[in-house]
């Protein structure tokens, strides 16, 4: 059994950075910028109940939007 074991300058940056997807955060400013009403929310390729958890994490506290469930389908109120 051997092992090697080496200085570095530098740590490697983590894989998670940039794992996370602004597009959720440019939706969320976009309906802000709309008047007050519903919203339909469609991604390509993500099933509702992934945009549901990414969008109610992102909402925690905001008081102006309320993320809604209706027939397999994503909306939001803007109040």
């Amino acid at each position: 059994m051997s092992y090697k074991i080496e200085p570095v300058k530098k740590l490697p940056i983590s894989k998670k950075v940039g794992r996370t997807n602004p597009i959720y955060n440019n939706i969320i400013e976009e309906i802000n910028n709309k008047p007050k009403g519903f919203y339909k929310i469609t991604i390509e390729g993500k099933k509702i109940g992934t945009l549901y958890q990414m969008f109610n994490k992102r909402l925690k506290g905001n008081k102006t939007l309320k993320l809604y469930i209706r027939d397999k389908e994503l909306f939001i109120e803007k109040t």
